[in-house]
């Protein structure tokens, strides 16, 4: 008739009703548990976009296989994809109240300061709501090229990093970090 037993006895499930609590009494189900109310509301939920620009994204979107190439390889690069993609998305008016703040690693050619995390913990540009932020990023990001290597584990531990003193000081909101990478890190 539907009837569930748990171990040693202490609850039994049965037909609506006809629940027993240990020891054989039955369950009131408007006593049976403790209640706690709490008024609550919903994070708002920001994006810190983390865009690799290592050399390899100078390669054609169709080659897989590509991880160097140089500036004077014919478009659409997996960089002018990228560019264009992210662009797009702040600029929409449908993302104009998402907080979207930018990153951009390698942000140093020499390979020794390319690992240090501290060179990923602030931001090109701050997480703002894209009608504030859309036209930096867009300027920010086509301002850039490819170059360097692709320590995404620094990156995003500095991304990290930004994403928890951020949230820390800006009571409400949570933030998300979105990788935009192609390659393998290092």
């Amino acid at each position: 008739s539907g009837a569930a037993t748990a171990m040693a006895g202490s609850l039994m499930l049965g037909i609506a009703g006809q629940d027993m609590a240990q020891g054989g009494g039955s369950v009131d189900p408007t006593k049976a548990c403790a209640t706690e109310s709490r008024d609550s509301k919903p994070l708002v939920m920001d994006v810190y976009v983390l865009v690799d620009k290592s050399v390899s994204m100078y390669c054609p979107i169709t080659d897989v296989a590509c991880d160097k190439s140089s500036a004077n390889t014919p478009k659409p690069t997996r960089w002018s994809a990228v560019t264009e993609a992210v662009s797009k998305f702040v600029q929409d008016p449908k993302s104009a109240e998402i907080g979207i703040g930018l990153g951009i690693f390698p942000q140093f050619v020499p390979i020794a300061d390319q690992c240090q995390v501290s060179n990923y913990s602030t931001p090109i540009v701050p997480i703002a709501p894209a009608k504030d932020s859309s036209a930096a990023i867009a300027a920010k990001i086509s301002a850039e090229m490819p170059g360097g290597n692709t320590p995404t584990h620094k990156a995003l531990e500095g991304a990290y990093q930004y994403i928890k003193s951020y949230t820390a000081q800006t009571p409400g909101h949570s933030a998300a970090g979105f990788l935009v990478s192609d390659g393998m890190p290092f």
